[in-house]
């Protein structure tokens, strides 16, 4: 039986072979049978590795003038007090191998990080070749710890075709609501940058979220699936292996891709990791205040400088906006004129970290800019879904499905984006990998959940759709267990409390902040059940569910700082 998942999996690599400008690359850490090992995190930066005998590798295809790039490392348990090693890698075509690549790594100096390296292939290695990648030990007597030197993530790389497609770069900026963007009409001055960007590119005036918590919602992004499709909701859950990722797909068209986020609940065994050639996750220490922007866009910036490479996909996630909220001092009086910082409500005190979090995408633009990187590249910045302050008598996320929590800003500019364009049409976050996949010249697989938005950047209208999100658990702070689904139909909103079985409508036009219930007897209810329905049907069995992952104690300490458990 070939089931959705599995048509979509196909669907994406057959997508990939369809890519119409980007140079080929071939990854020889991919996920294929004998080849890799899992990922390996050193330094705080995973990556997928080699086993230590990974043999002969290929025969693969090799483009004149490709170069090879190599990541080395030592495992913790390898370094420091380990043997110099020697890392060396052999290429086999018509002849005998021969060797390309040989440097010893001491690991009193090396332990800790990641080393690269690029190697050019020489033309004889033109067509087809196999690689072996070889490591020994200086003393024999310690040679059984060179098993702990590690390949990371072999990847042969064309050079740059003649018309390259554009670099991606995909900025997540947590907890970030469209209401307290200036931008979107917000009355305080928030958002400097983003509304910039915004004036240079294209703004989705009314973008949503379909799932107001970290993890559901940033999968949906990447999927372009809804959540009832890709089944993770909240820490732990497992994307199915059979469901492809934007960046396993973008990798796949040639494109070399990283990440960099905060805090591990965009946690690689969840699947997120998955297509990456590098995944950071910047971590604060246990019980301090999350958000690291600062790091994070720094680490960014630092892999486009090493990586000298185009095309590439680049993710960025931040809490820097996320609760607690604890801006550097100065920030609030940014916001809020004759406003202290030991004055201020959470609300203020959000608005003074989105300020600072702007500052600091304000720099990474600027060196965007001035490296000329900026306008070769697509940036898409947004944010997963935003936070209450008592609009419904609670605080927070992933309680209610309001608008307050599930608009989401939405900007994107880069070549072929029009600039001051101003798109009506209700969108969602399961639009942003079809939409990125048309702009880098890769089919878009038909089973997506999502569209692309690419016919509103030439002036076409975007057809009127339904657009669902869902919200469940037991949380933090919450009354009880949680259970709801909302439907936008137009300019009307239908909220489904499957625990208490009620129903509830909202006119958005003449009531935007959903103050005024019209009740279950509205058209848009009778509407919005055959939707849902639909919905539900999205479902994974439980074959195609795996096992979710059980938090840490740490992890623990993390989520319950985050509010998301008690």
């Amino acid at each position: 039986m070939i089931t959705r998942s599995t048509l979509l999996l196909a669907l994406a690599f057959l997508a990939a072979a369809t890519r119409v400008h980007a140079a080929p690359t071939v990854f020889l850490g991919d996920p294929e049978p004998g080849r890799i090992s899992g990922t390996v995190e050193v330094g705080g930066e995973h990556r997928p590795v080699l086993p230590s005998a990974a043999g002969m590798i290929g025969p693969v295809a090799v483009v004149p003038g490709a170069v090879l790039r190599i990541g080395m490392a030592f495992a913790r348990d390898g370094c420091p007090g380990g043997p110099p090693t020697d890392f060396r890698i052999e290429v086999a075509t018509n002849r005998a191998p021969r060797t390309v690549f040989r440097r010893r790594l001491d690991p009193d100096v090396a332990c800790g990080r990641w080393t690269d390296a690029a190697v050019a292939l020489d033309p004889s290695a033109a067509g087809t070749a196999s690689f072996r990648f070889v490591v020994r030990a200086t003393r024999a007597t310690d040679r059984g710890r060179a098993l702990h030197a590690l390949w990371g993530d072999p990847a042969i790389v064309a050079p740059p075709s003649d018309r390259p497609p554009p670099n991606v770069i995909v900025i997540s900026f947590d907890t970030l609501g469209a209401r307290h963007v200036g931008a979107y009409g917000y009355a305080y001055p928030t958002t400097p940058t983003l509304d910039g960007l915004a004036a240079d590119g294209t703004l989705f005036t009314t973008a949503v979220s379909h799932y107001p918590s970290t993890a559901g919602s940033h999968m949906t992004l990447f999927t372009g699936l809804l959540p009832a499709a890709h089944g993770v909701r909240g820490f732990g859950d497992e994307l199915p292996r059979s469901i492809p990722t934007l960046p396993e797909t973008l990798r796949a068209a040639g494109y070399l891709t990283a990440a960099v986020t905060e805090d591990f609940i965009l946690s690689r065994g969840m699947g997120f990791a998955r297509g990456f050639h590098a995944y950071r996750e910047n971590r604060t220490p246990a019980g301090a205040t999350p958000g690291l922007a600062r790091e994070t866009l720094k680490r960014g910036l630092e892999w486009i400088a090493s990586a000298r490479r185009e095309p590439f996909f680049l993710f960025l996630h931040t809490y820097q906006v996320h609760k607690p909220y604890r801006p550097p001092p100065g920030y609030v009086g940014l916001v809020r004129d004759g406003v202290t910082a030991d004055g201020a409500s959470d609300e203020v005190n959000y608005d003074a970290e989105i300020r600072f979090a702007d500052r600091l995408l304000g720099r990474f633009v600027a060196r965007l800019r001035r490296d000329g990187v900026l306008d070769r590249t697509l940036l898409v910045v947004t944010g997963d879904h935003g936070d209450e302050f008592g609009e419904h008598g609670g605080e927070g996320h992933a309680k209610t499905l309001y608008d307050e929590v599930m608009r989401v800003p939405l900007v994107v500019r880069g070549p072929g984006i029009p600039p001051g364009l101003r798109v009506g049409a209700r969108v969602g976050l399961a639009d942003v990998t079809p939409t990125v996949l048309e702009l880098a010249g890769v089919t878009v697989p038909r089973d997506l959940d999502g569209r692309s938005l690419v016919p509103a950047f030439r002036g076409e209208a975007l057809p009127p759709r339904a657009i669902v999100a869902e919200v469940r658990g037991q949380l933090a702070n919450a009354r009880a267990p949680v259970n709801l689904r909302a439907v936008w139909l137009g300019d009307r909103k239908v909220i489904h409390d499957v625990t208490a079985s009620r129903w509830h409508a909202y006119d958005l036009t003449a009531d935007p902040r959903e103050e005024h219930d019209l009740g279950e007897g509205v058209p848009e209810v009778t509407a919005a059940r055959p939707v849902l329905a639909r919905y539900d049907a999205l479902g994974l069995g439980p074959n195609e569910r795996p096992a979710a992952e059980t938090p840490t104690p740490e992890n623990l300490e993390k989520l319950r700082a985050l509010g998301y458990v008690e």
